[in-house]
């Protein structure tokens, strides 16, 4: 009896694990969800965990003191977030602090890099307006799927590309957003008590990530109705409208949402 119910156990676990997809590219027609500590993750000199859409991908850097990416340029574009401390990030000649709730988009061809110089763990969130199959262990070849320039263009040294999108005076609900030539990157708060916010309000041409920073929040779109908390990545089709999200609990809930194809 004890062997049937082991069987029985297992066959669940399989089918709950065959249920839930590749944690690296799930289904590109439904609204999925992503605890990002769960998936796992490659060694570069620091951690990397990617999820890969329709479009673009999505990957949660952690750095321990000292690691960080080697400067490179290439023709697309790429977004960064600051989530847990502060952070070096260079943009052409310069170097700017990335603390959280700030982010960058660094423009085609400009070489950039992030580097953790503190002395504890740091956090960022990165966007790419390509699919990176190669973030995903085991990492195919070709080692960099995407074009790049011969030579970096140069960013005027008076043009600050480091924005702080999580301000005291933001206003509740409303995405504070910043756009770059083929995506959009936006941080919102949800406050408790108010009224569910629409994410997806209409279709698009490209899927939108959205990282919870912090708090818990109360999701439901077309199949689906699931309690989202902070570290979890939920990834919505472009062809899925009307996902919406209400605050759960006492607590602020902070939000950072990429779409890589300008809507």
């Amino acid at each position: 009896m004890s062997r049937i119910l082991a069987l029985v156990a297992c066959f669940m676990v399989s089918a709950s694990l065959a249920a839930q997809g590749d944690p690296h590219f799930p289904p590109t027609d439904r609204v999925t969800v992503r605890q990002m500590r769960d998936v796992p993750g490659i060694q570069v000199g620091f951690l990397i965990r990617t999820v890969v859409g329709a479009t673009g991908s999505f990957s949660f850097f952690e750095l321990e003191p000292g690691t960080g990416s080697t400067p490179h340029h290439h023709t697309r574009e790429q977004a960064n977030v600051g989530i847990e401390g502060t952070m070096e990030a260079r943009v052409g000649a310069h170097t700017e602090p990335l603390p959280v709730g700030a982010a960058v988009i660094s423009p085609p061809d400009v070489m950039h890099a992030i580097r953790n110089t503190s002395s504890g763990r740091l956090v960022t969130l990165e966007f790419h307006t390509i699919k990176r199959p190669d973030l995903a262990p085991p990492r195919p070849r070709p080692a960099t799927p995407y074009p790049v320039g011969p030579e970096p263009v140069a960013v005027p040294d008076d043009r600050k590309l480091v924005v702080q999108l999580d301000t005291p005076e933001q206003t509740a609900g409303v995405a504070k957003t910043i756009r770059g030539e083929t995506c959009t990157l936006s941080w919102r708060r949800l406050a408790p008590g108010a009224a569910a916010t629409d994410l997806a309000p209409a279709r698009s041409s490209a899927e939108l990530f959205v990282y919870v920073v912090s708090g818990e929040a109360d999701l439901t779109a077309t199949g689906l109705s699931q309690r989202v908390s902070a570290g979890m990545m939920v990834m919505i089709p472009g062809s899925q409208e009307h996902v919406m999200l209400k605050a759960a609990g006492s607590a602020n809930v902070a939000l950072v949402e990429f779409r890589p194809a300008l809507r």
